[in-house]
Parts: C-alpha cells; structure tokens; sequence
C-alpha cells in the first residue's frame, strides 16, 4: 500500500470514529449539546484534529444525515417487496378492506422497526433533527425524508390501482405511514409504551384504520 493510500485509509478510519463518538453522545445528550471538543475527547482524538475530517460540527451531522438517508433508501427497497394489496370490491365491508389494507401495515411497520433497531442512534438522529436547532441539518433531513415520502406515494398509488381502489392522492398516506412508523421508533427508544412490540403494534393498527378511511371515504368513481 503506498503512503497516499495509507494516509487515505487512516483519515477514514479517523473520520468514522469522530461520527460514531457523536452519535454515541447524541443518544446520551441530544445533538444540540455537541460540540467539537466533546466529540474529539469522545473520540479519542485531539480537538484541533476535528478540522481535519469536517469544517464545523454541522458538516459532520449532515453526513450523518446522509449515513441515515441511505440507511432509510435500502429500507425503502426491501420494504416494496414485502407490502401488497389485495383486490378491493367496490362496496366492500369496512372490515374487508381493513384486511386488504393489513398486507400493507404489518409488513410495512415490520420492516422499519427492524431497520430501526439495526441503526437505532443514526435513524433517532435523523428523525429528532427534522425538527432540531440545526437548520443546516433540518434542510438536509426535509430533502431525504420527502423523497422516501413521495417513492412510498408511488408505489401506494400502483397498489391501489392495482387492487380496483385507486386514491387520488396518496401522498398523504406515505406521510401519515412514516411518521406513525417513526414516532413509534422513538418511543420505544426512549423507553415510552410497551417497547417495540407493543408500540409496532399500535402503529400498525393505526395505519390500517387510516388506510381503510382513505379508501372508504374516497369520491365513488375515483380514477
């Protein structure tokens, strides 16, 4: 290995352990509470070697940020191969489209919690930020959740196409279906309800019910 490449590879060794000394102290304290030196001294590193690796605190939120949007993408792929929709008569019983819409909830809330738990401190910064001190960290956020809101739309609008139940607008649906998802995350983190289990649960009822409501309460002769 040359001497470039070393150096390259012990910046990024550098670089991730400063990132994880920060969400490690995030967890504990909350973002708003970092700061430069006790992120070095959580790392291990030397305060005036943090400008080496980011600009300024927020330069290394925002790529923690990005870890977390990507963390949110690969749970977006595996979530679009699990969620279905049976078909939905017109007229159907209330009952038999909360059933219908069940094969989207379940599996849905399944997938995040699981992805949740796997990246618990990343997707707890990301999902407490959206409304943090950090503005930088708030634009960055906005962008990566809308996208995961409007790729979620997308694939409701097919499903209930699909199924003989097509909503006008499904964008509210994703959103609604996210931050359920979401805020059951962070309760259970922060020891709230009945853990994940039992928060999951609830969530997905939730989104039954609202889904259904879309549903039944759509303009007969939705296209």
């Amino acid at each position: 290995m040359s001497f470039r490449d070393e150096q390259k590879k012990q910046r990024k060794i550098v670089s991730s352990s400063l990132m994880d000394a920060a969400l490690e102290l995030s967890a504990r304290e909350g973002y708003a509470s970092l700061s430069l030196r006790s992120v070095a001294r959580e790392a291990g590193i030397a305060p005036t070697s943090f400008y080496r690796h980011f600009r300024e605190m927020d330069e290394m939120g925002e790529a923690l940020v990005q870890k977390a949007g990507q963390v949110l993408e690969d749970f977006f792929k595996a979530v679009r191969g699990r969620i279905s929709l049976p078909a939905i008569a017109e007229g159907a019983a209330p009952d038999a489209v909360l059933a219908s819409v069940e094969n989207i909830a379940r599996p849905f809330v399944a997938t995040f919690m699981d992805f949740f738990k796997e990246n618990k401190n990343l997707l707890v910064l990301f999902f407490q930020e959206r409304t943090g001190s950090s503005r930088a960290l708030r634009a960055v956020i906005a962008d990566y959740r809308d996208n995961l809101v409007q790729s979620l739309a997308a694939e409701l609008k097919k499903l209930f196409k699909e199924a003989g139940a097509p909503l006008a607008d499904t964008l509210p649906a994703a959103d609604t279906m996210l931050t359920l998802a979401s805020c059951a995350g962070l309760e259970a983190v922060a020891g709230y309800g009945s853990g994940f289990e039992g928060l999951a649960s609830r969530a997905v009822e939730n989104i039954r019910v609202f889904l259904a409501g879309c549903v039944l309460c759509r303009p007969k002769g939705a296209s």
